[in-house]
């Protein structure tokens, strides 16, 4: 007697893979807001993937950045996802420099 099996399960979403983090030539991480500004101008697309990972009730419009405007961007990712700006400094810091 043959018996009636369930369709597998669905696996849950994979998770993107993120472009490599950059490689920044410079002593070491600093908040400055020339780190900042020159971080996320020069790798974007890495960032604006790492955002949308770790904070996934933001959307394409809340990462709209536009250069020269770090603090505006960063107080409104504050607004947005109720975290306090230094989490977003330290996640930049550390995927600009990881350790180990």
């Amino acid at each position: 007697m043959k018996t009636a099996t369930s369709p597998p399960h669905p696996h849950p979403v994979a998770r993107k893979h993120l472009p490599h983090p950059p490689i920044i030539e410079m002593n070491s991480p600093s908040s400055s807001g020339k780190f900042l500004s020159e971080t996320l101008q020069h790798h974007w697309p890495f960032f604006k993937a790492v955002f949308k990972e770790q904070y996934m009730v933001l959307t394409d419009d809340d990462l709209a950045y536009t250069a020269g405007h770090e603090d505006e961007f960063l107080e409104h990712l504050e607004r947005i996802t109720c975290r306090p700006r230094d989490e977003f400094e330290r996640l930049i810091a550390t995927q600009a420099f990881p350790s180990g």
